[in-house]
This record gives structure tokens, sequence and C-alpha cells, in this order.
């Protein structure tokens, strides 16, 4: 193929990226598939699409690419046109695609064959064709990729069998050795592993949340009452939640009842099934009567709860992505007044609602959807066409952490070589600051990269354009909500200003007036 013919004629080809661990993102990994795609692609003319298909850390074993991941989305760009039949896919090798048994990972292949696109692997030495062209030619490359994928399956079968093996062995020896060292907030592993020291101050707390509500407090209210006493959240929240204090309610933790879990894979989800509960496996807390009568007046609440009508399901446009403008932190539906006789729906901030401090300010949802759906050519018209640039954002942070890694390994040497070792240590930790910082940037853009590529961002804006447009009444919320959080990372409801501030998953903001401003 003449590699001077315009972009516009020659075929397009797309490169699928995948490693299962985030430890291989720290090695050669995603920059040798990359530089093996655009050497294919450049040898052959064909036209390289910057929209690279990248399922960084996601594993092929469980098939959860193939189902949910950057795969899946490819097979749907072909099945629905946007990317044409006669492009080509192009991988590493076959087990980048599937690692699953042999009838689903033949599956794959043939489906992806049989829509018109050729598959092409790329390890060196080894570069082959699947095409419906090149099997009715060859058929025996067929059982060539066969038996590639039945060994990949083999290979990742066995690993995952010593894995369950090791972790039965691990729960054998329950009572004389932790089974890990995470523990519930009020404890702390010991560090020879063989039990578990509460930490008074937090036991005391969780004590507290089961007299409040076996006197009739609810949960919400302990939460708020936490806040308000400016009691310290455990774990990575800011403040107190309802949601938080109800675990902890109904956690046999707290009368040092242990409940291991075993995981499986059904239909593309984990599946964790509870194994028999170890007595004594904690130190508890708490006395077993009143965590058994606490539990009693949950399952009563909870029928009370069930036999109640509810309208359920995502019921506004911002769910999940609103934002108070103050403090960031997320705002919540509510209605005022009684069950029977609640008002307008109401957006306000959930630290606020909790008594975490904040300003409680509530925003009529009905003004806020309405803005939506009345601007949506401007909020989708105005939204960045992707960010063509993390590829290369993310290669550049890779080499400046390897300039840093080279560094640090110089300065090693010259300690262990009899150099000064005050400002060489001294430099040696600014180096390793310098290291994680970037390696928390490498993470980050290893995040946006699957969301940001062009192809990915066209598609999704087309969506929301046709689920956000059309009169609130009759719009489908829970679909127009859907096709908002798959290009959005957060919408600010910055109602001191009167706007909603649109933050973009691919980069970038976009303003829209919902209202007026705040005197």
């Amino acid at each position: 193929m003449d590699p001077m013919l315009s972009t516009t004629t020659r075929p397009k080809a797309y490169s699928y990226l995948r490693f299962s661990t985030p430890e291989q993102m720290k090695g050669d990994s995603l920059r040798r598939q990359t530089d093996l795609a655009t050497l294919y692609a450049a040898r052959h003319g064909l036209d390289l699409d910057t929209s690279t298909f990248q399922d960084l850390g996601v594993s092929a074993f469980s098939g959860d690419n193939a189902r949910t991941g950057a795969l899946f989305k490819f097979q749907q760009f072909v099945y629905e046109g946007v990317i044409p039949a006669g492009s080509y896919l192009l991988v590493e090798s076959l087990d980048r695609l599937s690692r699953s048994d042999i009838v689903e990972a033949q599956g794959l292949l043939m489906s992806i064959i049989g829509r018109g696109i050729t598959v092409v692997t790329l390890q060196q030495g080894a570069e082959r064709v699947y095409s419906r062209e090149a099997l009715r030619a060859n058929p025996h490359e067929l059982i060539i990729a066969i038996v590639e994928m039945m060994r990949a399956h083999g290979e990742s079968a066995t690993k995952a069998a010593r894995l369950k093996e090791a972790w039965q062995a691990k729960r054998s020896r329950l009572g004389t050795v932790n089974l890990t060292s995470i523990a519930p907030a009020w404890l702390k592993a010991r560090p020879a592993k063989n039990g578990f020291d509460v930490i008074p101050d937090r036991a005391d707390v969780v004590r507290r949340m089961f007299l409040d509500y076996l006197g009739g407090v609810g949960l919400e209210s302990i939460a708020s009452r936490l806040n308000q006493a400016a009691v310290k959240p455990w774990g990575r929240g800011t403040f107190w939640r309802r949601s938080y204090v109800a675990k902890i309610i109904v956690n046999p933790a707290v009368i040092g009842v242990f409940v291991p879990h075993t995981d499986q894979r059904v239909n593309g989800r984990t599946v964790r099934t509870p194994c028999e509960p170890v007595l004594g496996y904690f130190p508890p807390i708490l006395d077993e009567e009143a965590f058994h009568a606490a539990q009693a007046m949950k399952q009563k609440a909870g029928r009370e709860a069930t036999a109640r009508p509810r309208s359920g399901g995502v019921r506004h446009l911002l769910a999940g992505l609103a934002v108070c403008p103050l403090c960031g932190a997320s705002m919540s539906r509510i209605t005022k007044g009684s069950r029977t006789k609640a008002g307008h729906p109401y957006l306000v901030c959930s630290r606020a609602k909790q008594g975490a401090g904040c300003v409680y300010k509530a925003v009529r949802v009905k003004d806020v959807d309405a803005a939506i759906t009345i601007g949506a050519s401007f909020v989708v018209g105005t939204a960045p066409s992707g960010q063509s640039g993390l590829d290369q954002e993310w290669q550049a942070t890779q080499d400046q952490r390897d300039a840093v890694d080279a560094a640090m390994d110089n300065l090693l040497d010259a300690l262990g070589h009899g150099g000064e070792s005050r400002p060489i240590r001294q430099r040696l930790d600014i180096l390793q600051a310098d290291r994680d910082l970037l390696t928390k940037r490498l993470a980050l853009l290893a995040e946006q990269i699957g969301t940001s590529s062009s192809i990915f961002v066209g598609k999704a804006l087309d969506d929301l354009q046709r689920t956000i447009t059309g009169d609130i009444e009759t719009l489908d919320i829970p679909k127009a909500n859907a096709a908002l959080r798959r290009v959005l990372k957060s919408v600010t409801v910055d109602y001191p200003n009167g706007e909603l501030e649109f933050a973009w998953a691919q980069g970038g903001e976009t303003r829209l007036t919902y209202g007026w401003p705040l005197e």
C-alpha cells in the first residue's frame, strides 16, 4: 500500500492496549504496545487513529475488558458503524484481547472479524493477520490462534487457582494468625499479625452510636451529632454520613465476629458470598444483647420502609454530579414537608445537611433541570472535543520519573562507594518526594485517558444531545443522568452567581446560567 495516500483514503487502524495490574504500568508494557502499533501502521500505510482504546489495569481473564471496558466500546462503535468495516485493530498479542476460556475467547475474536475488522497481533517476530480473507486463505492460522488463546487461559487459570489455594491455607490458620491486616476502624492489627488491639476512643464512639440508636435516635441524627461534636471521621470521609453509621450498626465485628467472603465472577460481575462466621476473631467492644437488639430494630425499620410506596431510582439530572460551590461536598436531593404533603424537591449541600458545617442553601431542582434541557445545545456545543495530548503527557511524565529513578540510582551508587552520606541522603529524600508526585500524576492521567479520546467524546456527546433535549416533564431522567455522568466529572451548583459549572471528564469547563445571582 502506498504510504503517501491521504489519510482520508487509507484504511483506519485502532490500537488496543491492555494490562491487568497497576504494577505493569510502572514498567514498559504501555510504551511497548504503543510503539508496536505505531510502527505497524507506518509500515503498512494505515491511518492510525488517535483514539487509542485502553484498558489499563483491567483483567482479560474475567472478561471485564470485553463486557464493560474499552474493548466493549470498540465493539459497540463497530456495531453502530462509527468504526467502519475494513478498519484494523492492532494488539500486541491475542492475550491482550482475552484470557477467558476458549469458547468465549474464540467467540470474541470471530465476532470482531465477522464484522469486517482485521485483527493484527504485533508481537515482534510473530506478526499475524486475522481477517475473513486471511483465514479463508490459511485456515490453519485459526488453529494457531486457538492454541494461543488456550495457553493464555491456562496460564491465568493456574495463577487464579494458586491464589485461591493460598487464601484457603490462610483461612485454615484463622485464630492463630490474622487473615489480613485490614481491621474495623476501631481496631488496629498487631505488628506480629497475631491479633488486634482496641482503639479506646473509637470504641467509645461506636458504643455511643448503639446507645443512641437503641434510644430511638435515627441514623442521620447520629451522624449529625458526631459532626456537631467535631468527632473526626474515620477513613477517607471528611464528615460523618448516615450510610457509614448504618454500616457500623449492622457490623458483627463489634461483638468479635468475622465473616470472611469468597469472590466469584458471575456474568461479568463479582459476587461476594459469605462464609462460615468466625467467632472471637476480633476483640468485642459491645455486648451481644445490645447488638442483637439493634439488629431487630433495623430489620423492623427495613420492613416498614419496604411497605411504604417508593418512587425509587434517579429523580433529577445531576444525581451523583452536583457539588457545593462553597466546600466542594456533594449535594443531595431533599423534599420539604411531610411524606404525604411534600413540596418541591431541592438540592442542598450534604455537609450542611449532616450538620458538618457549610451553608444550608436550598436550590430548586426544577430550575436546574429546566436550565440544562433548555441549554442542551449550548452545553454540548461548548464541550471540549477531547485532549489528544494526554498520551504524550503520560509519556512525558513517565520519562520524568525514569530520569528521577536514574538520578536516585546514581546517588545510591555514590553512597555505596563511600560518598558523603548526609548531603546525598537529603538529595535522595527530595527525589523520592518528586517521584511520589509523578507516580500520582501517572495514575491520574491513566484514568483520564480512558474517557478523553476523541472518538469516545464525540459519541458520548451525540448521546448526551439526544437524551437531555426536550420537555423536562417527559424526559427519561435516569437515561439522561447516565449520559451526563459519562462525560462529566461534576457540576458545581454555583448559587451565589446563579450558574452551573460543568467540569468535563476530558478537561475544561462550561458555565450555564440557571437563575438570578444572590444579592
